[in-house]
């Protein structure tokens, strides 16, 4: 299991020609906007971090996906 990874953010890679990389590390947490202004953003704990940019994701429903992250993920590092 890799447990941190580095990541250009899809969609948002670049903000005035530099390139902005997330570090994502198993126990941060992560926020993905909703789409639409009726829609809550969902929020969960990173458990494993995968080659191909992917993360597993436990969100706070208890339900399990992989994501990969994009330009409306936010990663909240964990404390410690």
């Amino acid at each position: 299991m890799t447990r941190s990874g580095l990541y250009a953010a899809a969609g948002s890679a670049y903000r005035g020609g530099e390139v902005i990389i997330m570090r994502v590390n198993v126990g941060d947490r992560i926020r993905v906007h909703g789409r639409t202004v009726e829609t809550p953003d969902r929020v969960g704990e990173v458990v494993e971090v995968r080659e191909g940019e992917l993360l597993v994701v436990r969100y706070d429903d208890g339900h399990e996906a992989v994501l990969s992250p994009g330009s409306d993920c936010e990663i909240v590092p964990a404390e410690g």
